[in-house]
């Protein structure tokens, strides 16, 4: 009998913060022009007051926000919403979407007071990492995080710090 053993690489997350759109964009562009890594993106960022009214300018506002990002992401890209108390209103597009808005009795997980913090350490984050991103979240940054497998990310780390040491 012939057993076949097959190895699966570890995955792992890779997290950067981001203080503009364009940064986001060209590194969501290169991760997806590589379509073998099959990553996993997801982003965060804080919503400006008009995002938060439901008139509807603020509804056509947020069909425009879902439309930009899920051409940016890909049309299966989750997306949503939560308020927390230390950060405001956060939009949310990819995969952890759900993560994020876990129901826990009637209330989003991330809408708790520790929420997006302690999602960011559930998914191996440090705590440093962890309370910097919060913060940065609040004053209007980007986080993406980003899903792969082991190999990937290393080569992703490799390109961002490329990218630092450039601008």
């Amino acid at each position: 009998m012939n057993l076949k053993i097959s190895k699966t690489t570890e995955k792992r997350f890779f997290s950067k913060i981001f203080d503009q759109l364009s940064q986001v964009e060209k590194v969501i562009n290169l991760i997806r022009e590589d379509a073998v890594s099959d990553m996993q993106l997801t982003l965060l960022f804080k919503l400006d007051q008009s995002y938060r009214t439901s008139t509807k300018e603020a509804k056509e506002k947020n069909e425009q926000l879902k439309a930009y990002w899920k051409k940016l992401l890909g049309p299966k890209t989750n997306f949503g919403s939560f308020t927390n108390r230390e950060i405001g209103s956060v939009f949310i597009a990819g995969p952890l979407t759900d993560l994020f808005l876990h129901d826990l009795d009637g209330k989003k997980l991330a809408e708790l007071s520790e929420g997006p913090y302690g999602v960011l350490r559930g998914l191996g984050i440090n705590n440093t990492e962890a309370t910097e991103y919060v913060k940065k979240l609040n004053e209007g940054h980007y986080l993406l995080l980003v899903r792969g497998h082991s190999f990937y990310i290393t080569g992703l780390e490799g390109v961002m710090n490329e990218l630092d040491a450039a601008s």
